[in-house]
């Protein structure tokens, strides 16, 4: 729902104000804060301690001062001190991470369970697809704000066909097909027909607008490739780990998704630079058709290496 609901919401906003889609997670946020407690059930501990908070922050700024840098690179160079100075926090800051994570009892990244294929494997996967995902979706924006002249509020109810069948797809063929060929190959499958989506655009779309002609076919294609993606490599925690290890694991995947999205609009930010045109919104598709067909290819490394266990346990720690 709130999938489907963000594109045209966040459109109305903009038609308001930018800072508006800044503003609207306050109250976001605090109701958050206020329900928890009344909804999230208590759980009893595992006794690994406090978590790594202070890894937790360099991680945080490592990764913007990497963001940082990408940015600037284009314009200025290596050359400048804000790019050797972001650059080498950047280095810092994440290598202070990795070195906090194999000393501390509850690090901020459980590197034991990124040494196991399934759980590199899908990381892997999963930043390079959530890369390609926030890419696609800056440069539809792009596309349909900037090149075609369509206003914000319209553009978001045009970009609300693809988060649809994201649900659908997820609720209705996801579970079955992971079920039945494993999450490797759903993933393997949802990112090339993610791929199909982006040659699809490719192939038809110009500077004439033509929607439903041009643009809306290839959602189909992407929206369902996101529906069997997520879904099946978010999975990968609780089949490859122990019960109690389930939450690393999750984190694990979700600061991959994470990150790739942050890679993903920068990079296709340097892409753009210095100007939007037909040209340059067709070579950020062409890195997005990259980065999807790459993450492909690593679960189908999942898929052909690692079997789950079929007895319900998780065997994946001890090998």
């Amino acid at each position: 729902m709130t999938a489907t609901l963000g594109p045209p919401l966040g459109g109305f906003l903009v038609e308001l104000s930018w800072r508006w889609i800044f503003f609207v997670n306050v109250p976001v946020g605090v109701l958050t804060l206020v329900a928890s407690p009344l909804v999230l059930r208590k759980t009893a501990g595992t006794g690994a301690g406090i978590p790594d908070l202070f890894g937790a922050l360099s991680l945080v700024l490592g990764v913007g001062a990497l963001v940082w840098t990408l940015i600037e690179l284009p314009v200025g160079g290596w050359s400048t001190t804000t790019v050797e100075v972001s650059a080498g926090g950047a280095g810092c800051a994440l290598a202070l991470t990795i070195w906090r994570s194999l000393h501390h009892p509850s690090p901020a990244l459980d590197l034991a369970a990124v040494r196991l294929l399934p759980m590199w494997s899908s990381c892997l996967a999963l930043l390079l697809f959530s890369a390609a995902h926030s890419a696609m979706l800056l440069g539809g924006v792009m596309l349909l704000t900037t090149v075609w002249g369509i206003g914000p509020a319209v553009a978001g109810l045009c970009l609300a066909p693809g988060p649809v069948v994201v649900v659908l797809v997820s609720l209705t063929l996801a579970g079955r097909l992971i079920g039945k060929a494993g999450v490797g190959l759903v993933a393997a499958i949802g990112a090339l027909l993610y791929v199909v989506g982006i040659v699809i655009w490719l192939c038809t779309i110009g500077t004439v607008p033509d929607y439903f002609t041009d643009y809306f076919p290839a959602q189909l294609f992407t929206g369902a490739g996101v529906g069997l993606v997520m879904p099946s490599l978010s999975a990968v925690p609780a089949m490859a780990l122990p019960y109690p290890r389930w939450g690393a694991g999750s984190a694990l995947t979700n600061t991959a998704r994470q990150l790739g999205m942050v890679l993903g609009t920068t990079v296709l930010t340097m892409i753009y630079h210095p100007g939007v045109d037909l040209a340059a919104i067709r070579r950020g598709w062409g890195f997005v058709a990259a980065s999807a067909g790459t993450a492909a290819l690593v679960a189908e490394i999942l898929a052909f290496w690692w079997k789950p266990a079929t007895d319900g346990s998780a065997s994946a720690i001890a090998d």
